[in-house]
């Protein structure tokens, strides 16, 4: 059974979109490893497509941000507490001299 199908996402490339419904059982061991990664690739084409649909927030007034700005405080604030709390429950000693807030809201994490 030959595995090398043209990919129509990839332009040709290794994972061979179109190598479905294969028969596991006739595979050897190198055959069925590149079989799984070639269904793996579909499936997480698929979740890309449909799941991650990402755009961005479009916000045209003052009132606006500051709406999102407060529906996101309190849950980043009880966050941070928890977060917190458990390091300084785990490392009593622990007493970080800089702040690394990495993300995407508001900066919340610097108040």
């Amino acid at each position: 059974m030959s595995l090398q199908v043209e990919c129509v996402c990839c332009a040709g490339d290794w994972c061979g979109c179109t190598a479905v419904g294969i028969d596991w059982s006739s595979l050897g061991e190198v055959e069925r490893e590149l079989a799984r990664k070639r269904q793996e690739h579909l499936v997480l084409k698929k979740l890309r497509q449909h799941i991650h649909r990402w755009q961005p927030f479009l916000y045209d007034s003052r009132n606006e941000v500051l709406l999102y700005l407060l529906s996101r405080s309190a849950a980043d604030y009880a966050a941070l507490v928890k977060i917190l709390s458990e390091i300084k429950h785990r490392q009593p000693g622990f007493s970080p001299a800089t702040l690394f807030d990495f993300g995407s809201g508001v900066g919340t994490t610097t108040w």
